[in-house]
């Protein structure tokens, strides 16, 4: 995977097993990036986006409501 720029939007959101993801999606709406898989603790989904370039002041959390 190529390395980002940090200029990415992202999202975390929960899917239905109440488990943290995140996906990063391109202007036509098509999921271009996403995690592999669901995590228990926000804090490590948000590692994960993070170890692969994304920034977190870049991020939309979904999970928030």
């Amino acid at each position: 995977m190529a390395a980002l720029s940090g200029g990415w939007t992202w999202y975390l959101y929960k899917d239905h097993a109440e488990k943290f993801r995140w996906n990063c999606k391109a202007k036509n709406g098509e999921i271009v990036y996403a995690s592999t898989q669901g995590y228990v603790n926000r804090v490590d989904c948000i590692s994960n986006a993070t170890n692969i370039g994304f920034v977190e002041s870049r991020m939309v959390d979904l999970t928030k409501k």
